[in-house]
């Protein structure tokens, strides 16, 4: 897939929800909370993506030597409850390449402030420092605020303005170096 040429335009469509650029946020909503509901339900798990990346690493445990070094993982291995958070990993990444090819856009390039290689880079701390703390954005903002747990909607709350304070300083910042001035 080919990197667009030109900004993404949110407000682009294509006949359908399927081919706008981004979808509409009450259609999000209500497909995330069918997907909690799911999960609790069928799966008594919550909705959460970062335990992907612990079954991931977990299947190099197959490995003697490495079932020797790192025991803790093998418990990640192997059953359905390990294969849901990897499944649904799959299915999110599959699920936006298949938007940005329907909607003829691929948001990364200089255009749109990211390229592929600082997504996956970010992507990879990202998800080393939710494993990390324990937890990651979605199973805070999600399903934590699901579960109407106080933790989560302050840790929602400060990921939100952590988020905004840094679009604010880094537009400063970028304004300051396209002058020249730091």
């Amino acid at each position: 897939i080919k990197a667009s040429s030109k900004a993404v335009d949110p407000e682009k469509q294509t006949g359908s929800v399927f081919g706008m650029a981004a979808w509409p946020p009450s259609v999000c909503g209500i497909g995330v909370g069918l997907l909690q509901l799911f999960f609790i339900f069928l799966l008594e798990r919550s909705l959460g993506v970062s335990s992907a990346f612990t079954v991931f690493v977990a299947q190099l445990c197959r490995i003697p030597i490495f079932s020797r070094l790192v025991p803790e993982l093998a418990k990640f291995t192997y059953g359905l409850k390990n294969a849901t958070p990897l499944l649904f990993a799959i299915g999110a990444v599959s699920g936006s390449l298949l938007s940005s090819c329907l909607s003829q856009t691929f948001p990364l390039g200089k255009e749109n402030g990211a390229n592929i290689y600082n997504s996956i880079l970010g992507g990879f701390f990202l998800l080393m420092g939710s494993r990390i703390a324990g937890g990651c954005t979605s199973g805070q903002g999600i399903s934590g605020v699901t579960h109407l747990l106080v933790g989560s909607f302050v840790a929602t709350a400060a990921m939100f303005g952590g988020g905004i304070l840094f679009a604010i300083t880094y537009s400063f910042a970028k304004v300051d170096l396209a002058s020249g001035t730091l």
